[in-house]
């Protein structure tokens, strides 16, 4: 239907989209929407833009609408509001407000006047009485919903404002100095745990009047945060804090964070429209490349490091997280692929984690001590097939390491005293520095890094590939840079990733690089999605994250699985190989329950039945393995969970897909389906259309194949299965 003109004079335009009608007042300095004839919201057009003086932090008068066009154009209509700015430090300025079938968006352009502006904080939906106080949008809000880090649906209550933060950096990992010197852990209703355990898409969920909207940022901004929105049942803003960081010229212009409504017939729809309208407008960029690699199946043994020690330590009070990486070793490493190799386990990749390196900071493998020599550790990994990636996080420094004491004038600073700033991590019991990356000498010795991880030349370790870590910990804005006119927050996030993953290709084409970001903009620095620590305990968060990376088109996922519970060693493991990756955690122990003061859970054995499903999900997996090109359904209300072939003999059919409520899967390549039951009982599998006649075996661990009965009703085959847990491998059918 698109969008239409319903009204327009000098001063009014009022449009009506699919989902809702808007009304430009640029006498009142409003717009107005409603969603299914009821009205939401009253919202500020003129933001409000504070810039650092002598004085302090200080607004300019946000001006006064002036004059108002209106045309149309491919999309929909574009309206252009004229705002005279005397008595600013703007020379002129310019809101462009563009209306789509199911969207609106808003920009500006600010030229500066007389003199350099730097910019503190902005504004929108706001105005600001005679006496200073700054005035939100007025509207009904009812609900909030958040695509971040594990979807917080939240009332909006009566007694506080909800601050959403939106961005990379983990919220509850405070330095020692922040903007106003401290923080309150209690100052938000709804603490949301930042870019834990996934960016999120910069994007907020609203219900008000019983329907939802979303408001989104359609940029990467150069803030703190992607988006900031406080909300209260009767007021909403958003704001974008740049802390003096960006400045700007007399007479250059300077462009807002533009920003955009998005309206849907329902909850989800609304942050499907935010995420196409990115990707139709080519403001991020979709997956491009891909190596088959990528996609073979994942040890980290990060959690059997925690559970060796926690089993194996003969002294209770040295059992702490720090210690822990004592097991990260030759020997221990050497025992886990052996479990892998009795249990027929199949993998191809090998992620040694934490622990592996002298120092972080130095980065330099831990040869003669735990390990006799890591290139001849990766030199034998890769002669049997595998590949490697190394445990790395840029964002910390061990203050006693070499680069500590080498680098001391390119660690970030406290601002006041101008001492390195130090952030701590309780689970390593160490108050890390961190790196200053704004400085060209940090910079240039991460590229170097990157050379000594990745390159097969001589002195170097020949890794394959960087399990990303902690992206989440990156340096507040507030502290001090050698150049924050590099960029803070998400632009800074964004730029060390981008060193990172650019100089880790230069080295090695076919490099894999993951890490966390499931928000669309981060698409062109990450290679896998790691799903990151289910603390929660609570295997159903799997599932949503892995609907939020799905919803934002950020790719193939590693599905993770510290803290390695055991009561979801099988069951959760049956989803993964659907909906990513597979990857595991613990070969050789699992968790249940509650660690206590040490991370993780208690340490409990895995089963010889658990073993033998592991194994058969795991050969299932490989029949099928996860491709760019798949086609992906992701219900994690339903538990609907399947991928389907996008070319082929199979074009439009499954390559997996969950059976009888996810206690069965089945995996399907040109040549064969094979099909694995973790219980017994009646299974119905789908056929697709070019199998034509089928005959069903049950094959055995020993290679015995039996033919089975099995009947065809419709496009289905119904069969009587048992647990693929003893003798039996899995169900297999192939052309006749």
């Amino acid at each position: 239907m698109g969008v239409r003109l319903i009204y327009k004079d000098s001063d009014t335009a009022r449009l009506r989209g699919n989902n809702y009608q808007a009304t430009v007042d640029a006498g009142d300095n409003t717009l107005h929407v409603s969603v299914s004839e009821a009205e939401i919201m009253d919202y500020r057009l003129l933001p409000l833009i504070s810039h650092l003086a002598p004085s302090g932090s200080i607004f300019s008068p946000p001006g006064k609408i002036e004059t108002m066009t209106v045309a149309e154009h491919s999309q929909g209509f574009l309206v252009k509001l004229g705002v005279s700015c005397t008595g600013s430090d703007w020379e002129t300025a310019e809101l462009i407000l563009e209306f789509g079938e199911e969207y609106l968006t808003f920009g500006a352009e600010y030229v500066a006047g007389s003199g350099a502006l730097r910019l503190d904080d902005i504004f929108y939906g706001s105005s600001m009485d005679e006496g200073g106080l700054i005035l939100p949008s007025a509207g009904r809000f009812e609900e909030i919903f958040l695509l971040e880090p594990d979807h917080y649906q939240a009332m909006v209550p009566a007694a506080h404002a909800i601050d959403v933060k939106l961005g990379s950096r983990g919220c509850k990992y405070k330095y020692h100095y922040a903007r106003d010197g401290s923080y309150d852990r209690n100052e938000r209703y709804l603490k949301q745990d930042g870019g834990r355990f996934l960016f999120p898409p910069y994007v907020v969920g609203v219900r008000a009047g019983g329907n939802w909207f979303s408001v989104g940022t359609l940029e990467m901004p150069w803030a703190e945060f992607g988006l900031r929105v406080k909300i209260t049942q009767s007021s909403i803003s958003c704001l974008f804090n740049i802390y003096g960081s960006l400045s700007v010229e007399p007479g250059e212009t300077y462009r807002p964070p533009k920003m955009g409504f998005f309206f849907a017939s329902g909850k989800e729809e609304v942050f499907a429209s935010y995420i196409d309208y990115l990707f139709r407008h080519g403001l991020v960029r979709p997956k491009t490349r891909w190596h088959d690699w990528w996609s073979k199946p994942i040890f980290c043994f990060f959690a059997d490091q925690i559970y060796e020690q926690q089993v194996k330590s003969m002294d209770p009070a040295a059992i702490k997280t720090e210690n822990s990486t004592s097991y990260m070793n030759e020997r221990f490493l050497n025992e886990l692929l052996g479990c892998f190799a009795e249990h027929d386990i199949p993998y191809g990749t090998v992620i040694i984690d934490v622990g592996w390196f002298t120092k972080m900071g130095d980065w330099r493998a831990f040869d003669g001590q735990r390990f006799t020599n890591m290139r001849q550790v990766i030199d034998s990994l890769h002669a049997a097939g595998k590949k490697v990636a190394l445990w790395y996080s840029p964002y910390f420094v061990d203050p006693s390491s070499d680069f500590a004491h080498e680098y001391r004038d390119c660690l970030v600073k406290h601002p006041e005293t101008g001492e390195p700033a130090t952030q701590y991590l309780g689970w390593l019991d160490m108050h890390a520095c961190t790196p200053d990356y704004t400085h060209p000498k940090v910079r240039a010795f991460a590229a170097d890094l990157m050379r000594y991880l990745l390159s097969p030349g001589p002195c170097c370790l020949d890794a394959d590939g960087l399990k990303f870590d902690c992206p989440d910990f990156y340096p507040e804005p507030g502290l001090g840079y050698h150049d924050s006119s590099w960029g803070i927050g998400e632009i800074y996030q964004y730029k060390v990733m981008k060193l990172i993953y650019d100089s880790a290709r230069a080295v090695k084409d076919d490099v894999m690089i993951e890490t966390t970001g499931a928000n669309p903009f981060y698409n062109d620095v990450q290679d896998l999605v790691r799903l990151n620590d289910l603390e929660a305990f609570n295997a159903d968060l799997y599932d949503q994250r892995v609907w939020v990376t799905n919803l934002c088109r950020c790719g193939m996922i590693d599905t993770d699985d510290w803290l390695a519970m055991k009561n979801y060693v099988v069951g959760s493991q049956l989803k993964k190989i659907i909906y990513g990756v597979p990857a595991i955690y613990a070969i050789k122990y699992r968790c249940a329950g509650r660690g206590g003061d040490i991370q993780g859970g208690y340490a409990c054995s895995v089963t010889e039945e658990e073993y033998r499903l592991l194994s058969s999900l795991y050969h299932a997996y490989l029949n099928a393995p996860v491709h760019p090109s798949q086609v992906f359904r992701i219900d994690y209300v339903n538990k609907v969970f399947w991928r389907k072939h996008s070319d082929g003999k199979l074009a439009g059919f499954y390559a997996a897909v969950g059976l009888s409520g996810n206690q069965a899967v089945a995996t399907y390549s040109e040549n064969k389906a094979m099909i694995v039951s973790t219980v017994e009982g009646p299974l119905l599998a789908p056929l697709a259309p070019a199998f034509g006649e089928v005959e069903l075996f049950e094959v055995h661990r020993n290679g015995k194949r039996l033919k089975i009965p099995a009947q065809r009703f419709d496009e289905n085959l119904a069969f009587i299965a048992k647990r693929c847990d003893g003798t039996i491998s899995h169900y297999e059918f192939t052309l006749i």
